[in-house]
């Protein structure tokens, strides 16, 4: 299963946004961007264009939404 984190990097990272969650396959990047957006907090994601197991990909979003996706995150998921 997915194991979230906060990210420290400075907002000039993402340009206006940050990132909420690291993940490491796509089904998990589906699932965080669900949970952001059945809360109503929109979410993008970066990365390499390539994806597959072990790459990186960050779910990115509005710093108004940063404390609040991470809550939802950890308490959604808080038995992973």
């Amino acid at each position: 299963m997915p194991q979230f984190r906060s990210d420290r990097r400075t907002p000039a990272d993402y340009g206006l946004l940050v990132a909420a969650a690291t993940l490491y396959n796509d089904s998990s990047v589906g699932l965080v961007q669900q949970q952001l957006s059945k809360h109503g907090i929109r979410s993008t994601i970066s990365g390499p264009e390539l994806s597959g197991p072990g790459i990186a990909r960050k779910v990115l979003v509005f710093p108004e939404d940063h404390h609040r996706a991470f809550r939802v995150l950890c308490n959604e998921n808080e038995d992973l």
